[in-house]
């Protein structure tokens, strides 16, 4: 670990030639220190978390991105050297370009029917992706491309489909898209036994049926996504199974206390490609709208779910909150699960209990707070005794802005996440207690339109022996986004 600073920089130009296009072009774009991933809570998850993207390069043009399939996920260029893109309308066709110089680094996903892992990306590549969407009044048809294309020869990961949207009435909405890949591994078997140059094809189908009218409205998703389908520059953690699942609701709305009341019924069904179940869920759930702009939640859940090779059925209750009390406390919410659980790593039964907390606070006009604090527990039954804790997760974060004035502000994250395990009930070798924090400090000036100057320190630490944290990176940087129109 070292304690050095690193200085970084980087400058992102656009031009506008008219309203309806858009050039790009950086280096070094990777302007992540801007605006810090939330941590989530991954102890005991199967499949790969989703972090959003906050890069203002990557963001442009970012909803021609958006398909059924999430084959296109710019996360995954974890360190870009430079990019450019192109976006734009012409003769009623929407569409965007971007390619990148990605350094390499990170975690590449090897997904699986039953979960994911990870293997560490420490090769570069190029990547190109483009989507081209033609509206026929209000349906459209479109076309996706992806290519990644591996450095020094360590393969390559090319995806192609279209996708659709069909109104057929105000009340009626079908959607589908259909993708074929076409993937050669990296030639590193030391790192995963997946990656030994081998070629696999796949294929990705989803489709969706949706109906919604005042008082009624429901919905039907099937999805087949063949073992050998891979798209490394995506988001698709889960290959392998067949889905079918819907839910129905009905809504009525109330005048006094609750403006709006919606029950529904949830279902769902997995099974691998060759028949067998991976998880089956039935989940009643009531929704209320209320005054203070409040939400709540609240859902029963009764599912079976394949651990390892076991099928363990656990049964639940999923609740969530949220209002808007007053003009300084904006927002409060609180979510969570309790109930019966799965030990995923170990592939038992459990019992255990997730929360989340947050809000928003205006101390003043100018000053923004933004809290978080979320813990999950695990409890496993062993052969003496019951109800042994098996972990904690602990997340929490304070995320502070202020505003100067609409052009120039200050903001300061901390950010700070813990895991205790007790390592006598785990089958495999893990840490007693780790932990890592995360801050940052940040400056901006908004110079005009869509050109604004970041400044900014960030500081990372990690625990080194269970009881400290030790510094592991740290820098300092200077970015510079600007934009020239017509």
């Amino acid at each position: 670990m070292s304690g050095r600073v690193k200085p970084q920089g980087g400058v992102d130009v656009k031009y506008s030639p008219n309203a309806d296009n858009a050039i790009d072009f950086a280096v070094n774009p990777d302007f992540s220190q801007v605006e810090s991933d939330t941590a989530q809570i991954s102890a005991n998850e199967r499949f790969a978390l989703f972090f959003p993207e906050k890069r203002p390069f990557f963001l442009e043009g970012v909803d021609l991105f958006q398909t059924p399939i999430q084959a296109v996920y710019t996360r995954t260029i974890t360190s870009p050297k430079w990019g450019g893109r192109i976006t734009g309308k012409d003769a009623g066709i929407r569409y965007t370009a971007l390619v990148a110089e990605d350094a390499g680094g990170g975690s590449a996903i090897l997904p699986g029917p039953n979960g994911s892992s990870l293997a560490e990306q420490d090769f570069g590549s190029t990547v190109f992706l483009a989507r081209m969407k033609r509206d026929i009044g209000l349906s459209f048809v479109s076309v996706l491309v992806t290519d990644r294309e591996n450095r020094d020869g360590e393969g390559h990961s090319r995806v192609v489909g279209p996708d659709f949207q069909w109104r057929l009435s105000s009340a009626n909405v079908l959607t589908g898209q259909l993708l074929f890949s076409e993937t050669r591994t990296p030639n590193r078997p030391v790192q995963t036994d997946e990656w030994n140059g081998q070629r696999v094809r796949g294929r990705a189908a989803q489709t969706q049926w949706q109906h919604s009218t005042t008082h009624v409205d429901w919905s039907g998703l099937y999805k087949d996504f063949t073992s050998g389908f891979r798209s490394d520059a995506g988001f698709v953690p889960q290959v392998g199974y067949r889905e079918l699942s819907g839910f129905g609701a009905w809504t009525f709305r109330p005048k006094r206390i609750i403006s709006q009341q919606r029950s529904a019924l949830d279902l769902d069904y997995q099974a691998d490609q060759s028949g067998a179940i991976i998880t089956r869920s039935v989940q009643p759930n009531v929704f209320f709208q209320t005054r203070l702009s409040g939400y709540v939640r609240l859902a029963y859940i009764d599912d079976q779910t394949r651990a390892g090779d076991r099928v363990i059925g656990r049964r639940q209750v999923n609740y969530f909150a949220r209002f808007s009390p007053s003009r300084r406390v904006t927002s409060i919410g609180i979510d969570g699960t309790f109930g019966e659980d799965i030990d995923f790593t170990n592939a038992r039964p459990a019992h255990g209990a997730t929360i989340s907390f947050n809000a928003t606070i205006h101390p003043s006009d100018h000053l923004e707070l933004a809290l978080l604090q979320n813990q999950r527990s695990l409890d496993v039954d062993t052969a003496v005794s019951r109800g042994v804790r098996l972990l904690t997760e602990r997340v929490a974060r304070v995320r502070g802005t202020y505003t100067f004035t609409p052009r120039m502000f200050a903001r300061v994250i901390g950010q700070y996440v813990s895991t205790a395990r007790d390592p006598s009930l785990f089958v495999s070798r893990v840490d007693r207690q780790s932990g890592t924090f995360s801050g940052s400090a940040l400056f901006a000036y908004k110079i005009n339109w869509q050109s604004v100057m970041f400044v900014g320190y960030g500081d990372e630490r990690e625990t080194a022996d269970a009881r400290r944290l030790q510094p592991s990176e740290r820098q300092l940087f200077v970015k510079l986004s600007y934009a020239f129109q017509r």
